[in-house]
């Protein structure tokens, strides 16, 4: 996938507790590359003897191993080993299921404004994943613990995550896109200082795109490629729900006002609560409510604290 010339687009993917997903992964972007000369950093974040030993099995790959500083740490390092024009931060337990590397490429080849670019995504069962995002807010924290994001003439002020299945047909300018396939401008990327390393997982997103558009660039989805995500289940962890609970409160203490920062709390536990009552129907919500709300009240340490 390379060759003397320098690489049209960098893929950085950052393995934690390698569950057999990530050879899938790579080998999807091999299938897919299209005419777009490829490199490819794999960061083992912590996790060396099974991803060391895959990798050995993949050829062309360059390998790092990092203790688990966190995901945004774990890409900055990946992204310092990369030399393309575009830089792709994808997970692990992605693979591209239509479409090519070089459609994206191309499109950031014509558009200069666009500094950060998401797609299409679809869970294991093949339905869509939401993954046009509006920014965080007071409002739209409560509207997520109210559900209005299922309401479509309130979901734009009240609601986070886009909904809409005709919203994902065409091209869209939004305020964030998941991070699962996460594609920046290299020079947007560097100008807006990379991920920030306080965030340890979640919400390191909408923060960098909030410092992308700062620069006069975009965020845009676009329909142009499709992947397919396998990470669903973790919706339903205690340990990755109390530390998206906690990121939002990093976001809000970076963004909001103060007084907005308190009202994000009330509005999180908020939220929480309603999902306990919500877990007598979806038992699995359970044990991850009630361990964000112990964050949230300050009974419990976060999973993972800030990283600088």
């Amino acid at each position: 996938m390379t060759s003397m010339r320098p690489p049209d687009l960098s893929v950085v993917i950052v393995s934690f507790q390698e569950d057999g997903r990530l050879k899938a992964c790579v080998d999807s972007l091999v299938r897919h590359a299209g005419s777009v000369e490829t490199e490819i950093v794999i960061v083992a974040n912590g996790d060396f003897v099974s991803t060391r030993k895959l990798v050995s099995t993949l050829g062309d790959i360059r390998y790092i191993e990092s203790e688990n500083c966190g995901y945004g740490v774990g890409n900055n390092l990946g992204f310092e080993r990369t030399h393309a024009r575009y830089v792709l931060f994808l997970n692990p337990d992605i693979e591209i299921v239509n479409g090519d590397l070089g459609d994206i490429v191309e499109r950031l080849d014509g558009d200069p404004s666009i500094g950060v670019l998401g797609v299409r995504q679809i869970d294991d069962s093949g339905a869509l994943s939401p993954t046009i995002r509006r920014a965080p807010s007071v409002l739209r924290t409560l509207g997520d613990a109210f559900g209005v994001e299922h309401w479509p003439i309130f979901a734009p002020r009240f609601a986070e995550r886009e909904l809409r299945p005709e919203a994902y047909r065409v091209e869209t300018q939004c305020d964030w896109v998941l991070g699962s396939f996460l594609l920046v401008r290299r020079t947007a990327f560097e100008a807006s200082g990379k991920f920030d390393p306080s965030f340890f997982l979640f919400s390191e997103e909408p923060d960098l795109a909030r410092r992308v558009e700062r620069f006069g660039l975009r965020v845009v989805y676009s329909p142009v490629l499709t992947v397919r995500h396998y990470g669903e289940g973790a919706k339903f962890d205690p340990l990755l729900q109390s530390q998206d609970a906690y990121s939002r409160l990093q976001y809000a203490e970076k963004h909001l006002s103060a007084p907005g920062r308190s009202l994000i709390r009330v509005a999180l536990i908020l939220k929480y609560i309603l999902r306990l009552v919500y877990s007598l129907k979806e038992p699995r919500w359970k044990r991850a409510s009630l361990s964000a709300l112990k964050v949230l009240i300050r009974l419990r340490e976060p999973p993972f604290a800030a990283r600088r």
